[in-house]
């Protein structure tokens, strides 16, 4: 099978799945964007945090929410990573700090910034994974978290698996849901491509043709392993 044939199923939710899309269309392969999870917003109007707190993103869909309900862009911001930093930027916010990893690094790169019993706000969802703010606490932040945001799982496949070579996955929720989804099904031919190793241990004992985990969680490295991964396929080195 070549490289042009192969499909690769981008499990993200909207609208980043389309970014995501491109970079793997890049590398030849034929995409199918279909969410495993729908992103909702908070409706009710939310207070503004005081000027002296910092902002915590662990994720885009934060920011998205916390820029429609709240004017002011005067806080210092620390972000997951840098596509959630950027789009920080994008939002208006100048104060911004990229953690370039996971919740633990962010937690690290907090400590490293500022002075214990800093207030901080986590800007998460209702699903959210970990102990972001717990662990800020017992290092001395007057830390706390609000839900500007809830992540639904699908219902229903839309997808046939059967004709997928390779599945993205980018949150330890959506790779749960697609878990079970995929119960009972054959997945020898399907590579599963997670963003992170927290990401891939979601799947448990699933067991597809390959579980490639990319080496630091970022879309670009998702697309370099999933390269090296398609050049061995093809014997290209």
């Amino acid at each position: 099978m070549s490289k042009l044939s192969k499909k690769i199923w981008v499990t993200q939710t909207m609208p980043r799945a389309h970014e995501s899309a491109e970079g793997f269309k890049a590398l030849g392969l034929e995409t199918i964007i279909s969410p495993l999870l729908e992103i909702s917003f908070a409706e009710a109007d939310m207070p503004d945090p005081d000027p002296d707190t910092a902002i915590i993103f662990t994720s885009r869909n934060g920011v998205r929410t916390f820029s429609g309900k709240h004017t002011h862009r005067q806080y210092d911001v620390f972000c997951v990573g840098d596509a959630t930093a950027q789009l920080a930027r994008a939002n208006g916010f100048e104060k911004v700090y990229s953690a370039g990893g996971t919740a633990s690094d962010i937690i690290d790169l907090v400590a490293k910034t500022l002075p214990a019993q800093t207030s901080l706000l986590h800007c998460s969802g209702r699903h959210v994974r970990g102990s972001v703010t717990e662990r800020l606490q017992a290092l001395g932040y007057e830390a706390r978290r609000r839900e500007y945001y809830a992540s639904t799982p699908i219902e229903h496949l839309n997808v046939e698996i059967s004709q997928i070579d390779y599945v993205a996955l980018y949150s330890p929720l959506g790779a749960q849901i697609f878990a079970r989804l995929m119960t009972g099904r054959d997945l020898s031919q399907t590579t599963t491509l997670s963003l992170s190793a927290a990401v891939d241990k979601a799947m448990v004992s699933l067991m597809p043709k390959r579980r490639l985990i990319a080496p630091r969680p970022s879309q670009s490295e998702m697309i370099r392993c999933l390269r090296l991964d398609l050049d061995q396929e093809t014997g290209l080195h």
